[in-house]
């Protein structure tokens, strides 16, 4: 009877000491869970500031953009007509009056004033670290190279931007190739279709209510440039056309270039009308691949 007892306290014994066990190792994978996670965590933050330091002073700014356009000092200050050492100080005083080079300043780093001055209204951290690495690649201009660039899970490639007022410059230099286009604003484009990994490609401003619904004024369209000879070619859809010293952005519902030399440009608005461009008047062709503030239909 007492080994029966004996036996039985021992059975208790081990059972205790196996959901202790359990217990100790279910802390233990909790803890360990917990640690995880915090690394996690804490490498994110690392990789973001990485990408995106703390630009909180005018200086701060400067210097960052500096480095992310790979220029030295003296590099920059022969840019913007200044010593070298008048910019090192506006890179190491918060306060530097830099109201007569800002607009310079901006142009030559591709951001807004407001950025420089306020830390407002700033290009992405991944279009920032994007054009660093470009740069250090010695390659320039980005937007006719045919190549996309990629951080993290974000891809781009580079377009220039071509507003409603600049429209007539921008015909008057129009041949498809991309090439003197340096002037215009240089602006990314996320996620680009093949077809917009292609050097030369452009973003438009729409204007007027003449493709309404499918295309509002005010929206930008990504497009890139169809080769002269494929011209007549061209299968329906919606185009940027230059002709003569006109710019418009129509649809084409059928090519006759091949067989009577002209080309119909329909509205998507029934009010819009359409116009028959003889062949020989086209100068420049672009096809409309992206809407970036819309849907296109």
């Amino acid at each position: 009877m007492i080994k029966g007892i004996c036996f039985y306290k021992l059975i208790e014994q081990i059972k205790a000491k196996q959901i202790l066990l359990e217990l100790i190792t279910l802390i233990c994978s909790v803890l360990l869970c917990f640690a995880l996670v915090n690394y996690i965590l804490s490498s994110n933050t690392t990789m973001s500031q990485a990408v995106s330091p703390k630009l909180s002073t005018q200086a701060t700014r400067l210097k960052y953009l500096r480095k992310v356009a790979n220029l030295s000092n003296r590099e920059v200050a022969e840019k913007i007509g200044r010593a070298s050492s008048q910019v090192s100080r506006y890179e190491s005083n918060a306060t530097a009056d830099i109201r007569d080079v800002v607009d310079k300043l901006a142009k030559l780093y591709k951001v807004t004033p407001d950025f420089i001055l306020y830390g407002e209204d700033g290009p992405p951290a991944q279009v920032l670290e994007m054009r660093r690495q470009v740069a250090q690649l010695g390659i320039k201009p980005i937007s006719e190279m045919p190549i996309t660039y990629r951080t993290g899970d974000i891809e781009i490639s580079f377009a220039r931007r071509v507003p409603v007022g600049a429209r007539a410059t921008f015909a008057e230099m129009v041949d498809g190739s991309g090439e003197g286009l340096e002037s215009f604003e240089e602006v990314p484009i996320q996620n680009p279709t093949p077809e917009l990994r292609r050097p030369g490609c452009v973003e438009i401003e729409v204007n007027g209510d003449s493709m309404q619904p499918t295309l509002q004024s005010g929206w930008w369209v990504a497009c890139y440039p169809i080769d002269k000879g494929d011209f007549k070619y061209l299968p329906s859809g919606i185009y940027a056309i230059v002709f003569g010293n006109f710019f418009v952005i129509k649809r084409i519902k059928s090519n006759d270039l091949l067989k009577d030399g002209t080309l119909t440009l329909h509205s998507d608005n029934e009010n819009g009308g359409t116009l028959t461009v003889p062949g020989d008047e086209l100068r420049g062709i672009y096809k409309v691949v992206k809407v970036t503030d819309g849907p296109l239909h």
